[in-house]
């Protein structure tokens, strides 16, 4: 056919009616405004273009959500599909049939366990010899030392600490000559662990049982009890150690320090149960007590602190010392008193 248009004498091409047929193949095209892409859910169930005849405006935005459905898919996180991906290994042993899951679990696990654990304490055997130079087993056994006690020693060690005046001697004794310290079920004077710590929390319970009866009882009141009298022993254990240290007084271990100090609270206990019993025995237990404890320490710090005279040649610097040494020794008794004030006020 021509360029020129058509004829009506041609017959080759006769041309549908205008306004039917040819606007039913088609129609008009109509403009919507732009509305952004929908999720990547739904562009493949719900296609917001339909398909257009080759040529047409509507076929050039059909391209326009693949496009975006390519580039606008969020990756998403699934810890549940990860897992499933990547099955551990307790996980693709218990999927082994005739029970053969279960022991190889139970096997890996004791395995593995007793690994960590053998290379864990020879790691600390291996650091104890080279920075202390003792032995990591004598290491380890010597906190068990301060549980040693009987029934007889507690009880001849809680009238010591409430009449230390009936005590004569103060001095520890030893195993053999030069040897270590026998335990506490065996002597009086040495410290243990067992009683402060009993008394402590005896001194937290009755604080706490105190309070209900009085009918001021608190849930708080027996954790803050608790944490001042560890705060007030720690800061005690660490003015004791820095005097100690002043004084050129001979080393003392840290255990010692803390069960010395932690006899308090069998006073403190007496003294609580002293004043839920009538408030007009508060003042003469706590000012008695205190002054019992001071002296307990005293006594106690006496044979640690005080080392034999100096030669003649050094009289001056010998009596120097021992006028420190005695004013640490009063300084530790007089720091009773407002001890027992602070923790027995609070509870």
């Amino acid at each position: 056919m021509s360029q020129q248009g058509y004829h009506p004498s041609d017959q080759r091409y006769a041309p549908p009616p205008q306004s039917q047929q040819y606007s039913q193949q088609y129609p008009p095209a109509v403009h919507q405004p732009y509305a952004p892409p929908p999720p990547p859910s739904s562009i493949q169930t719900n296609n917001m273009y339909a398909a257009a005849p080759n040529g047409s405006q509507p076929q050039q935005h059909a391209a326009f959500p693949a496009q975006n459905q390519h580039q606008q898919q969020p990756q998403y996180y699934n810890p549940h599909q990860q897992q499933q991906q990547q099955p551990s290994m307790a996980a693709a042993a218990a999927a082994l049939p005739f029970g053969l899951g279960e022991t190889l679990n139970s096997q890996l696990g004791r395995t593995l366990f007793d690994t960590a654990a053998s290379r864990f304490a020879a790691s600390q055997r291996e650091f104890l010899a080279d920075t202390g130079g003792v032995h990591a087993d004598h290491f380890l056994r010597i906190p068990k030392s301060y549980f040693s006690v009987s029934t007889s020693y507690v009880a001849r060690k809680l009238l010591l600490i409430l009449f230390p005046l009936r005590n004569k001697t103060w001095s520890r004794r030893r195993v053999d000559e030069g040897g270590p310290y026998m335990p506490p079920r065996d002597d009086l004077n040495a410290p243990d662990l067992y009683i402060p710590v009993m008394a402590f929390i005896t001194y937290v319970l009755l604080v706490g049982f105190i309070g209900g009866v009085s009918g001021t009882f608190t849930p708080d009141i027996m954790a803050s009890t608790a944490s001042l009298g560890l705060l007030v022993l720690s800061v005690e254990v660490l003015l004791t150690r820095l005097g100690l240290y002043l004084v050129r007084a001979r080393p003392v271990p840290w255990l010692d320090l803390i069960a010395f100090r932690g006899y308090k609270f069998v006073g403190l206990t007496l003294v609580l149960l002293s004043s839920a019993v009538s408030r007009a025995l508060y003042w003469p237990v706590l000012l008695y007590l205190a002054a019992m404890m001071g002296l307990f320490l005293m006594r106690t710090y006496r044979k640690i602190v005080l080392v034999p005279s100096a030669p003649a040649g050094a009289a001056s610097v010998s009596m120097e010392d021992t006028a420190k040494k005695n004013y640490f020794l009063l300084g530790v008794a007089a720091l009773q008193f407002p001890i027992f004030w602070i923790l027995a006020r609070t509870a």
